[in-house]
């Protein structure tokens, strides 16, 4: 029995920042989302001009790539030094890896700033749900600030109107 398959749409869909490269380090393509993000990686471009990797420090070639199958890998963008994804490596035919890949975003303002959007995130991703709760978070801080502020004007108030 063959397991599911993604092609097309709906793999962009659930991978939005996948990376295919071939046996020398060259994009061989890339995801919708990522594209945006990074405009300047275009397929036929060398990897290592786009992103860096930090974990694992030593991929050189798709050898090392493949290596690390199935392994947590984090990558730095070299033009877009605020950018940084995660994900891992699947090898495939022909000396090919495919880097299924999850932005870094600490804010909504770190996703605008990449020119992406919450729907450009998978729908898997917790990247997404992380950004929502903690727009939660800051939201009710700032109410509680609010709250806090007007208490302290009508504790001044009373205290005027009792002396």
């Amino acid at each position: 029995m063959a397991g599911p398959k993604l092609e097309g749409a709906t793999f962009e869909g659930a991978f939005p920042f996948y990376i295919l490269i071939d046996a020398a380090g060259v994009v061989q393509g890339s995801g919708p989302a990522l594209q945006r993000a990074m405009p300047l990686m275009t397929v036929g471009s060398p990897l290592r001009e786009h992103l860096r990797p930090s974990r694992p420090k030593s991929l050189l070639d798709t050898l090392d790539w493949a290596g690390h199958e199935g392994q947590a890998i984090v990558l730095h963008g070299i033009e877009t030094e605020s950018l940084s994804l995660r994900g891992q490596v699947c090898k495939q035919e022909a000396g090919q890896c495919l880097l299924l890949l999850s932005p870094v975003m600490k804010s909504f303002e770190d996703l605008r700033h990449h020119g992406l959007q919450l729907a450009d995130l998978a729908l898997h991703d917790a990247t997404g749900d992380l950004l929502m709760l903690q727009q939660a978070a800051l939201t009710s801080r700032h109410d509680a600030q609010r709250l806090t502020d007007r208490l302290r004007q009508r504790n001044q108030q009373l205290q005027l109107m009792t002396e």
